[in-house]
């Protein structure tokens, strides 16, 4: 317990504090980041790249292949007949690129005439996209992932589409699937 007490005296209470706060705000920053990621669930037309890599994606060709897909599950359910579908897409793709921070902290105690006594925290983070260089030289953001864009709308043209128990059974697979409200679908026949 000793040993507990020097360091203490050694280091100072101000700084220990110091040290004690810095740690706090780096796990918070690390659980916020962490969560963030989490916040876009609900997609299953995610893509993962490699890392680093610019390779590019066709999303037109990406939406033909997720409809035929659609196409082909929906063309299952009984009494759905011949299928027509046509999906749109929210956004544009998102990169998450990789970023160092620079996190400083520093404390300052004044003195007045007086005897009063007052202490000054300044925080700041600088955060810094990290870049590299191919062999022709090009210089690009280091990617970590790519996000696809979201579900906005998918409409749906079916045999079966005046039947009930037909549109039920394609809403909840399209739900299913593509995690978008009601609203965003449309079965007609």
């Amino acid at each position: 317990m000793k040993i507990n007490i020097d360091i203490i005296k050694n280091i100072g209470k101000d700084k220990l504090i110091l040290l004690i706060i810095a740690g706090v705000v780096i796990v918070l920053c690390t659980v916020w980041e962490g969560s963030s990621d989490s916040a876009d669930e609900g997609s299953s037309v995610r893509e993962s790249v490699q890392e680093g890599s610019e390779e590019t994606i066709d999303w037109e060709e990406y939406v033909r292949v997720q409809e035929e897909r659609l196409k082909e599950i929906l063309s299952q359910i009984d009494g759905a007949g011949e299928i027509y579908v046509m999906i749109t897409l929210k956004s544009s793709e998102q990169k998450n690129v990789l970023t160092e921070k620079d996190i400083s902290y520093e404390d300052t105690g004044e003195d007045d005439s007086a005897g009063g006594t007052r202490k000054i925290y300044t925080y700041s983070e600088d955060n810094q996209t990290v870049y590299v260089t191919d062999e022709s030289g090009k210089t690009t953001p280091y990617v970590l992932s790519r996000i696809a864009p979201l579900v906005e709308g998918v409409a749906v043209i079916s045999e079966g589409g005046d039947n009930a128990v037909v549109k039920e059974k394609i809403i909840n697979v399209i739900k299913a699937l593509f995690a978008i409200d009601i609203n965003k679908i449309s079965v007609t026949k």
